[in-house]
């Protein structure tokens, strides 16, 4: 099903579709396909419950956030996720897992973040995004300085271990 997604999205016809959905969804199918071959059983939910994945055995619920790499031709290639909306009252899944999706939409990296942090990180200082009341961004290169509090906080929970930076080598399943 990933390739067939990553093949649709790579079509050129797609240029004139909304492909979010697509990105949204071959993320959860990402998550889960690594959950489980670590030994997780995780069951896709999905259908805007607010929740995409779920173990029942660990009580474990994941919202699953999917962003492919913005400016990539530019100095500061980045990621953004919005993690809450501004009308969600509180989370329901116990776990975010925000995928950083490359140019041929496959996993770069993969960020986990406990619910009970969300109060933590920055809102959208841009005001397209006023209906979101946390949001997750993180660029490629840490070797790039910008001067935007957003990035930078985002930066700092990072390196306080409040946001997880997951690598190929270490089990997503041991992290959460």
């Amino acid at each position: 099903m990933i390739k067939k997604l990553i093949t649709v999205l790579n079509d050129p016809e797609s240029q004139f579709m909304n492909k979010s959905t697509i990105v949204g969804f071959l993320g959860e199918l990402y998550v889960k396909q690594r959950l489980n071959a670590e030994g997780g059983l995780f069951v896709h939910r999905g259908n805007q419950s607010g929740v995409d994945l779920v173990n029942q055995s660990f009580e474990i619920r994941i919202d699953v956030k999917t962003s492919t790499i913005k400016d990539f031709d530019k100095p500061y290639p980045n990621w953004g996720w919005a993690l809450l909306s501004s009308t969600k009252s509180k989370p329901t899944a116990t776990h975010y897992i925000c995928v950083a999706l490359d140019v041929n939409f496959e996993v770069d990296a993969y960020y986990i973040i406990h619910s009970e942090d969300l109060e933590l990180f920055p809102s959208p200082n841009d005001r397209r995004f006023k209906n979101l009341k946390y949001v997750l961004n993180i660029k490629k290169y840490d070797d790039t300085l910008l001067d935007l509090g957003q990035y930078n906080q985002c930066v700092n929970l990072l390196k306080e271990g409040k946001v997880i930076k997951v690598s190929s080598d270490k089990r997503l399943l041991d992290l959460l």
